[in-house]
């Protein structure tokens, strides 16, 4: 029995280790576009590899079930088409005795989703959020990325082109009040950083400049266009400050949340308590996710009859699709007094019909 537990352990954690790495890496592709984005404008290496650290968890919460739903169609996918399942069972061993080692990888695996899920995760994103302030705060114009719309406090500034330190169609909205909009429209231009102060100025040319009032009654007013050259300030500093980030509920870690939700339920904020209730138990059931994966595995790779790896490669894609769509659609609940139980419905369904269909394969 060693050496079969031996066997199978290693099949399985080749596998896994192999589709870790390429459901990683895929994930992460879109975030390293965006940070490699960072990273020509001229962020230091230290605080890019900060922010890869931070993003990493949110990752591999996600890329860990999979990978171990991957491995485990894979393998007794494999073992199945190659026959070695009816010589184990010839030989007097059970179906849960070959899928023992993979019921401890998924167990463990778990208690590590469960770790990242409650603590890590949370934490990482707080402290990624408040990295990229602080990029801002260290390199002000790094923010400024061409074809980009940045959001700075009431301002939303919009570059369509940079090279450099050059700039061209340049759209800066600034709020005047409640009821009324500066359009500001600049051709060229170019960008100068007063490090001292955090703040950028921006130098345009041929600038058009508007003014917009909407009225109760539903009408637009718009004042005459002017044409001027000017110099615009924007002070970083000041509007990174006037909304400093506070800890939101994606932000609360396991104890947070229960503390948040105790005094919600003390004020009578039920919908509050909900959304918090809601997302506590999405996280506990994204965590478990990899046991789940595998009961909903196995009956899948021992009734494969063929070893190509494409058949459980698109099984794997299938399970993913429907789990991930269930849970998505489910955060449409999460306002309800009920929906902190709606949301184990796939990891049950998914248990369920793993136990079903391993007891059907026992009997044959």
């Amino acid at each position: 029995m060693k050496i079969l537990n031996n066997y199978v352990s290693k099949n399985i954690l080749i596998v896994f280790a192999a589709s870790i790495v390429v459901m990683t890496f895929i994930m992460m592709a879109g975030q390293l576009l965006k940070m490699l984005e960072l990273l020509s404008s001229g962020i230091s290496l230290g605080a890019f590899a900060k922010v890869f650290m931070f993003v990493l968890p949110e990752v591999m919460a996600f890329s860990i079930p999979i990978a171990m739903l991957i491995a485990v169609i894979l393998v007794y996918s494999r073992m199945s088409a190659e026959n070695e399942v009816t010589a184990l069972r010839a030989s007097g061993i059970s179906l849960w005795q070959i899928t023992a080692p993979g019921l401890i990888l998924s167990f463990i695996l778990s208690l590590s989703c469960l770790y990242l899920q409650l603590f890590v995760k949370p934490h990482c994103k707080f402290y990624l959020t408040n990295a990229k302030q602080n990029l801002a705060l260290e390199n002000p114009s790094a923010i400024l990325r061409p074809g980009a719309t940045v959001q700075l406090g009431d301002l939303s500034i919009t570059i369509g082109d940079r090279d450099g330190e050059k700039i061209s169609r340049v759209s800066i909205i600034i709020p005047e009040s409640e009821t009324k909009i500066n359009s500001i429209y600049g051709k060229t231009g170019f960008i100068k950083v007063d490090e001292s102060g955090k703040k950028i100025n921006l130098h345009l040319t041929d600038v058009l400049v508007r003014g917009v009032e909407f009225s109760p009654e539903g009408t637009v007013e718009t004042s005459p266009m002017t044409k001027k050259t000017g110099i615009y300030p924007i002070d970083i500093g000041q509007q990174i400050n006037e909304k400093r980030l506070t800890k939101k509920k994606k932000f609360l870690d396991f104890n947070g949340t229960l503390g948040r939700i105790q005094v919600m339920s003390e004020r009578g904020e039920d919908g509050e308590v909900n959304e918090l209730l809601f997302r506590l138990n999405q996280n506990i059931v994204m965590a478990l996710s990899p046991f789940a994966f595998l009961m909903v595995a196995m009956p899948f790779g021992f009734r494969s009859a063929r070893s190509e790896t494409s058949v459980g490669l698109v099984l794997s894609l299938l399970v993913v699709m429907v789990y991930f769509s269930v849970v998505m659609l489910l955060r449409n609940f999460d306002k309800y007094s009920f929906a902190h139980i709606l949301v184990w419905l796939p990891n049950i369904a998914f248990v369920a019909y793993g136990l079903y269909a391993m007891k059907k394969i026992t009997r044959t």
